[in-house]
């Protein structure tokens, strides 16, 4: 009977390599018993960490550990423009033509005022616990299921480069992010486990008023600052106010809805 092909000594090169080797499962010829083998592949089951640089030798060995994280349900929330603007923040609507039917009533109540002085001269709603008043948000459902994506989306929207300007709770991994008001987050993640949501987002946008006019923020303020606007500023921060989500009734919106829009006085007049 011929010699087999296989019988070559171990160190001999030219002997064919045995399948063990070649799938690098083996040690090389000459290893010393117990070193792995040279590609770095571990010899066994209780070895291989199948996350770690050198997984199966291909390109596969970049996929990141996020690529495993779990899928997330997560919930916009808003109380001003988003409501009837989302542009092109992914949310779950059955109406791709109508983005702001994604939106619900029924959001977490939160403290919010007009209290922010817009780059066009408009008073827009924001967080504030000094001066706004608990009031029903909107929500909507994220299209996203990562967290950080779902913030990313917001902050592109916002017209914002920081993250830090995106608030969020995160009930699976029991973090937040509450700038604004510390003392929201609680009740936001309790919300959130009533609808089964494991994250809420929203935008963190601070009150501005005194920064811009010089005067703290007051109802009355408020008025006055709104009657100096030139007309069209003045109608356009009307039309505004008007659009926003009717549940977000605070105490300026209140006063404007009751008393009409104020026409601006005589100067002499003026009382600050």
């Amino acid at each position: 009977m011929p010699d087999s092909p296989f019988k070559n000594a171990p160190d001999d090169k030219d002997a064919p390599m045995s399948l063990g080797r070649r799938l690098g499962v083996a040690p090389e010829p000459g290893a010393q018993p117990g070193t792995q083998p040279a590609h770095g592949i571990p010899r066994n089951a209780a070895e291989q960490s199948f996350f770690g640089p050198n997984m199966l030798g291909d390109s596969r060995a970049n996929i990141e550990l996020d690529y495993f994280k779990l899928p997330v349900s997560i919930a916009v929330i808003t109380w001003g423009a988003l409501a009837w603007d989302p542009g092109n923040l992914p949310l779950v609507c059955d109406d791709h033509e109508h983005p702001e039917d994604a939106w619900q009533e029924g959001g977490p109540e939160l403290p919010i005022e007009f209290s922010r002085v817009a780059v066009d001269c408009r008073l827009i709603p924001v967080i504030d616990p000094e001066h706004g008043v608990p009031v029903p948000t909107m929500f909507a459902r994220s299209r996203r299921n990562d967290l950080d994506a779902a913030i990313t989306d917001l902050m592109r929207r916002e017209g914002s480069t920081n993250p830090k300007r995106i608030g969020f709770v995160d009930v699976k991994e029991n973090r937040h992010r509450a700038k604004l008001y510390q003392q929201m987050a609680e009740p936001v993640k309790e919300w959130a486990r009533e609808h089964q949501v494991d994250c809420v987002i929203w935008a963190e946008l601070p009150s501005n008023f005194k920064d811009h006019t010089g005067r703290d923020f007051s109802v009355d303020n408020a008025v006055t600052y709104l009657a100096d606007l030139p007309k069209d500023l003045k109608e356009q921060a009307k039309e505004y106010m008007d659009r926003n989500p009717a549940c977000v009734d605070t105490p300026l919106r209140a006063k404007l809805r009751e008393e009409g829009w104020p026409e601006a006085a005589p100067r002499w007049q003026r009382r600050y």
